[in-house]
């Protein structure tokens, strides 16, 4: 981590030297508030600043969809009702709004 302001950064390395696989990640620029939540989740998670960067990171990579696959699975959650009847949903917001 270098001084905070406009150059605020973190810098990610294995701790490990033999670990040469895994990549180094520096970000710069970064407001202080970003860094600021970042420690605060951090602390609460019990993990170091470090640490809470990479689950962040981990975390978003891995669950994101690309619209590739967001629509092929939309395909095949819609092919699992193929054949059943759908409610218009316009028709059951008005019901539950008239309750």
């Amino acid at each position: 981590m270098t001084r905070r302001g406009q150059n605020a950064s973190i810098m990610l390395a294995p701790k490990d030297p033999r670990r040469r696989h895994l990549g180094n990640l520096t970000i710069r620029n970064l407001h202080d508030d970003v860094i600021d939540r970042l420690k605060a989740q951090a602390k609460a998670n019990e993990r170091s600043l470090e640490g809470e960067v990479r689950h962040v990171l981990t975390r978003e990579v891995t669950s994101y969809l690309g619209t590739v696959e967001f629509l092929a699975r939309a395909d095949s959650l819609a092919a699992t009702t193929t054949g059943t009847k759908q409610t218009d949903s316009t028709k059951l917001i008005r019901e539950d709004r008239n309750r």
